[in-house]
C-alpha cells in the first residue's frame, strides 16, 4: 500500500475507495474556494431515486478562478490515482482520446440519499467542507441495496477519496461540497 493513502475494501477484497493526502497546495485552493459557495445557487441533479437531493453548483464569476485553480492543482496527483487505481483495483485509468467526450470536473453536493458511480469509472472527490466542518467523512456500499457501508473519517477540506468501480457513496454530514473529477476506467490489459 502506498504510504500516502489508505483502503477500505468489499467482502471481495476489492476495494471500494481509497483515502488520498492530497498536496498543501490543493488543500489551500479547497481552503479559499470553500467560503464562495455560501451564496452559490445550485441546481438539483435528476435522479431515478427521489429520495436524492443531489446538487450540481453553478459556475460563477464569484468562484471560477479558485475552482479552475484547484483543478490545476489536483493534476499533481494524476499519477498517484492512477497507481492506486491500477495497484489496488486491477484497472488502468484511461487516457482521453482526441474528440472523447467526458464528464467535466464538477462542483457538488449531497444532502439526502446515495449516488452510484457508473460501472468503468473511477471519481476523485476533493471534499471542499467549510472551515467549521471538523468531523467530515465519505460513506462507500458496494450494492445499493446493502445497508453495509464503509466509513471514510478525516475528510476534511481539501482532502481527497478515490471511488473505485459501481460504488455508491454520501457524505457525513450531508450537504458538504465536493469536486468530483470522473474518468473512464477498464481492467489491466485492456
Amino acid at each position: 500500500m502506498l504510504p500516502h493513502s489508505s483502503s477500505f475494501f468489499n467482502a471481495s477484497t476489492m476495494p471500494l475507495v481509497e483515502f488520498i493526502h492530497t498536496t498543501p497546495a490543493i488543500q489551500a485552493e479547497a481552503r479559499t474556494l470553500a467560503p464562495l459557495l455560501c451564496e452559490s445557487d445550485a441546481t438539483q441533479i435528476p435522479t431515478e431515486d427521489r429520495r436524492v437531493k443531489w446538487f450540481k453548483y453553478k459556475r460563477g464569476e464569484s468562484w471560477g478562478k479558485e475552482f479552475d485553480a484547484l483543478l490545476e492543482e489536483a493534476k499533481t496527483v494524476a499519477t498517484d490515482i492512477k497507481t492506486i487505481v491500477e495497484k489496488h483495483a486491477g484497472f488502468t485509468v484511461q487516457k482521453s482520446q482526441p474528440g472523447e467526450k467526458r464528464p467535466l470536473p464538477s462542483l457538488e453536493r449531497l444532502d439526502a440519499g446515495w449516488v452510484t458511480i457508473p460501472a468503468g469509472y473511477v471519481v476523485f472527490l476533493v471534499c471542499i467542507a467549510p472551515g467549521d466542518c471538523t468531523e467530515a467523512a465519505v460513506q462507500v456500499r458496494a450494492n445499493i441495496k446493502d445497508n453495509n457501508h464503509s466509513t471514510v473519517p478525516g475528510w476534511l477540506c481539501g482532502l481527497g477519496v478515490v471511488l473505485i468501480g459501481r460504488v455508491s457513496f454520501r457524505t457525513e454530514p450531508a450537504g458538504i461540497p465536493y469536486v468530483s473529477i470522473a474518468a473512464p476506467a477498464s481492467p489491466l490489459g485492456e
